[in-house]
Order: C-alpha cells, then structure tokens, then sequence
C-alpha cells in the first residue's frame, strides 16, 4: 500500500486493510507456512526488543467495513 497514492492515503483505509487480512491464512498460503505472525511491527520476532506482549492481530471485519465507510468507501474497495 503507498501511502502517498489514494485510497492509501487515508490512514482508516490502511487499518482497515490490515484488519481485513487473515494473517493466517496468508502465511499458510502465500508463504507455504514459512514465517512467524507479528502484529505490524518491523522488528523480527527473534528480536530481544520484539514486543511479544502485541500477540497477533486478530481479523476484525466489521471494524474494517466501518473504517472503510468513514474514509468513505461505504461498499468497499475494489
């Protein structure tokens, strides 16, 4: 996502996306189950700074439809 380019720009948009994604299903699929789930963060996971305590975020739907309707994609994005 380039947050320099619409619908990105919108800070609600890019939440929405990241609480749209099944984070585990993404590993199963795209990374054939070769990586470690984070929440958002850029330090690896084998990081003593690693904030464990984050967890993984979990899929929220209709949180995300509702961001995505306040930045003003009442249907979605395409």
């Amino acid at each position: 996502m380039n947050a320099r380019h619409k619908p990105f720009d919108d800070v609600r948009v890019r939440q929405a996306v990241k609480l749209a994604d099944n984070r585990h299903e993404i590993l199963k699929t795209a990374y054939q189950g070769n990586g470690v789930l984070t929440t958002d963060t850029p330090c690896p996971s084998t990081d003593q700074l690693y904030p464990a305590a984050l967890g993984v975020r979990p899929q929220e739907i209709a949180q995300a439809k509702a961001l995505l309707a306040q930045a003003g994609f009442p249907h979605g994005l395409t």
